[in-house]
């Protein structure tokens, strides 16, 4: 098996560093900062700083394996008020594969 790349232990590291900033899918300040694949690994997604955002145990554990569009389309049909904030992220280009347009 091969070792994981150097961004595996740069993300590791950085981890500590999020402590107290706010989750950009939530808003709320993260106790326990989390890596979350934008594109998960099921769908081909990898551990590269394009597909990482660093958000809180709750909504990475909520969101799974779920792409990003279809976090923010559960979360919207549940009327969630972090549905705004994964918005967000889509029109950032958060996912770089996602080329639809947001509604």
């Amino acid at each position: 098996m091969p070792w994981p790349n150097k961004d595996y232990y740069v993300a590791r590291t950085m981890l500590r560093s999020f402590v107290g900033r706010s989750c950009p899918y939530c808003g709320h300040a993260m106790k326990n900062p989390t890596r979350d694949h934008v594109r998960p690994k099921r769908a081909g997604g990898s551990l590269t700083k394009r597909n990482v955002l660093i958000v809180c145990e709750p909504c990475n554990n909520e969101k799974s394996d779920m792409m990003l569009r279809e976090f923010y389309e559960m979360l919207k049909a549940k009327n969630d008020p972090r549905a705004i904030n994964v918005k967000r992220q889509l029109e950032r280009g958060a996912d770089p594969f996602e080329f639809t347009t947001i509604r």
